[in-house]
């Protein structure tokens, strides 16, 4: 299922999946990775290195002009997502001018840092990593984008995450510059060894794994930290985070596991008492990641998870109340009953009425309560002299199935003065666009079945 519909509101792919053909015909480069699939959708293989570089490099270019180039053999970042993190962080922030942002781990693509720039023109963002390969790049990548005046970008020690950062921001930074950082954020390697990496669990044996949807085409430190994967590198992060303090308003991190976001979440609150935190979730294709942010400010952080809020008013788009019947007596005088005007006799001339003038299937009945519920697939009600014709010219029907199939209630109810009446409703809690449209056809069911018996009743 894909989860685009829980994206962040302002990602360009919130409810747009990308259109992988139309990209083809704009860049011709990218078109040579795509292919068509179940002969009308197109898409490319997400297990090929050079495509995911293709539609990285394809995306950064189309949405906000910016031209990269990254090595397939590291990480190759997934754009909608980390466009998801960037915009948690302008949520968070209750500032949007001279923001300045430190990314941990940019990688050779320092996608972050681009992208916030890119989204915020008076951003500046501080780039680390511990690969001297991944920093050369990421100058390379900054420098082709004239962004060197916004990004900088430090070579850092493996055995610290903050504060050998820190320590070279504050050796090279004038005056006041940098003396307040705004925000940090991380995506931390997910894996605690290379058994992780690979996917390969003690619980299952190999031939009941199924293959990673995508290729992870990392180095060992973009995706493993041996000392305990991404809780531990996130623990010791808050750890440094203590010692750092206010000068950093707002420290983020983003989990590959949702097992590793509630560790994470019991060490800050329980372990830490750091009680000023907020999580989200960030979904994007087919694929769900986490995000926690905790603060040392005195301003709360606010929550701003898109899945629960989206969830919340698909939920309240239901309609759990019964919906109220229609209905209409039924004439004593009609010829039907003149041997009697009973429940059991009215209930069975309903019943085939029903059956046979509307063609519609029993889905449940309990006739000793003269309870039936129709399924209703077609249209059958409208334009029958039409419908009439072209059955006796052996014509084929014109399509009027339903795309879903609704439900509706009938049953007979005894009224005041010996009277009998049919009420008619809809029976199951539904979508609020499902219900108003499904209304409609029990509105013209009613009047078709309170015509049919007027017209039995002057006959």
């Amino acid at each position: 299922m894909s989860l685009n519909k829980f994206m962040h509101p302002r990602n360009p792919f919130f409810n747009n999946p990308c259109d992988f053909f139309k990209l083809s015909q704009k860049y011709p480069d990218f078109a040579r990775y795509i292919k068509c699939v179940n002969n009308q959708n197109f898409s490319i293989d997400f297990k090929d290195p050079e495509a995911l570089k293709s539609l990285c490099c394809t995306l950064l270019n189309d949405l906000y002009g910016l031209n990269i180039d990254i090595p397939i053999d590291h990480l190759i970042p997934r754009v909608p997502q980390r466009i998801n993190y960037v915009l948690w962080i302008e949520d968070l922030l209750e500032k949007r001018e001279n923001v300045i942002g430190i990314d941990i781990g940019c990688g050779t693509c320092c996608i972050f840092g681009l992208l916030a720039t890119a989204l915020n023109k008076n951003w500046r963002m501080i780039g680390s990593d511990i690969s001297n390969e991944n920093i050369e790049w990421s100058k390379k990548n900054i420098f082709k984008n004239n962004l060197q005046d916004k990004i900088n970008v430090y070579k850092v020690e493996g055995d610290s995450i903050l504060i050998d950062l820190i320590s070279k921001i504050d050796q090279n930074r004038k005056d006041e510059e940098f003396k307040e950082i705004d925000f940090v954020m991380c995506n931390p390697p997910f894996y605690a060894n290379e058994s992780e990496n690979l996917g390969i669990s003690n619980t299952k044996k190999p031939d009941e794994r199924s293959g990673p949807s995508s290729v992870n085409t990392g180095r060992y430190h973009e995706s493993i930290y041996d000392q305990g994967g991404e809780v531990s590198f996130v623990k010791k992060m808050i750890d440094e985070s203590i010692s750092i303090g206010k000068r950093i308003k707002i420290y983020t991190t983003m989990f590959g596991k949702k097992s590793s976001l509630i560790d994470i979440k019991n060490y800050l609150l329980n372990v830490k008492n750091i009680q000023n935190i907020s999580e989200t979730t960030f979904c994007q294709g087919h694929t769900m990641r986490w995000g926690l942010a905790w603060s040392f400010d005195d301003t709360k952080l606010k929550e701003y998870d898109y899945k629960k809020i989206k969830e919340k008013e698909i939920s309240s788009s239901k309609l759990k109340v019964k919906d109220n019947p229609l209905k209409f007596v039924i004439d004593k005088n009609l010829p039907e009953f003149k041997n009697g005007y009973t429940k059991e006799i009215i209930y069975g001339q309903i019943r085939e009425f029903f059956l046979k003038n509307l063609k519609f299937e029993i889905k449940k009945e309990k006739s000793d309560q003269f309870k039936i519920i129709f399924e209703i697939h077609e249209k059958t009600w409208f334009n029958r002299k039409e419908r009439r014709e072209r059955t006796r010219l052996g014509l084929a029907q014109e399509n009027a199935k339903f795309e879903k199939v609704f439900s509706i209630q009938c049953y007979i109810e005894k009224i005041s003065n010996g009277l009998i009446e049919l009420r008619l409703s809809l029976c199951e809690n539904r979508d609020r666009s499902e219900f108003d449209k499904n209304k409609n056809y029990l509105n013209e069911i009613y009047e078709f079945a309170r015509n049919f018996w007027k017209k039995r009743t002057t006959s």
